[in-house]
């Protein structure tokens, strides 16, 4: 059965440096070719990942390095989704940014099972080269990081 998965990226409005962000919630419904909602169990989302990228407000670049050769983005970005209200949903709650700037998140789900060998690789400029093989693959709205030292 033919089927595609649509959602939202909700995330916080702005941030501190260095300090814990409000969490990054992805939720996605399933659905059939139609667009009808499709139910979800632990059959579907086994294997499923959904990778969490820092990227630049107008959503065209991903970041991964600071400046100086550091992860920019700070905390656990990919995680099992888990089945909530006939949704796959993964939230985020442990992520900071190590440096002041005006960002997007970029939400990618996978299915590690049919994609392992085309998990994208870093470049050297500190930008993700993107996988063909998302299952899903959207950006969330812009949100601030602010240097108060």
């Amino acid at each position: 059965m033919e089927c595609r998965y649509h959602g939202r990226v909700h995330s916080p409005k702005y941030g501190i440096v260095n300090e814990r962000l409000d969490p990054v919630t992805v939720a996605l419904e399933r659905l059939d070719a139609h667009g009808t909602p499709l139910d979800v169990d632990e059959d579907i989302t086994s294997g499923m990942v959904v990778q969490l990228i820092l990227a630049s407000e107008d959503g065209s670049v991903d970041y991964e390095l600071t400046t100086t050769g550091e992860q920019l983005l700070i905390g656990e970005n990919s995680k099992s989704p888990e089945i909530m209200d006939r949704k796959i949903v993964a939230i985020f709650n442990n992520l900071a940014v190590r440096q002041a700037g005006i960002f997007r998140f970029r939400v990618r789900m996978f299915n590690i099972y049919d994609t392992a060998l085309n998990i994208p690789l870093s470049m050297d400029d500190g930008s993700i080269r993107v996988s063909a093989d998302a299952l899903f693959n959207d950006i969330s709205d812009v949100f601030a990081v602010y240097d108060t030292t």
